[in-house]
């Protein structure tokens, strides 16, 4: 079962896709200022780094996307680690 940020790293990386955007060109695209470069980008998009909130507000404004409230329960089949 994927963990929670496999499935937030995996929505991400379609929305990026779906811009036609590359790991460096969304980087790029977040505000300046703020530190993200497209290594960390793509850990997260492969679910080998905790998404944080801060973290994903920052990809949301990159991408031009809402910002939008997720309940787990809207991501089922999810493995919450805690701890």
């Amino acid at each position: 079962m994927p963990t929670i940020d496999e499935v937030m790293g995996s929505h991400m990386k379609a929305a990026r896709k779906a811009r036609s955007l590359t790991l460096q060109e969304l980087s790029l695209a977040v505000r300046p200022g703020v530190q993200f470069n497209h290594s960390k980008i793509s850990k997260l998009e492969r679910g080998k780094m905790i998404w944080t909130v801060k973290d994903l507000l920052i990809l949301l404004e990159a991408l031009g996307m809402e910002r939008a409230v997720v309940s787990v329960d809207s991501l089922p089949g999810v493995v919450i680690n805690e701890g």
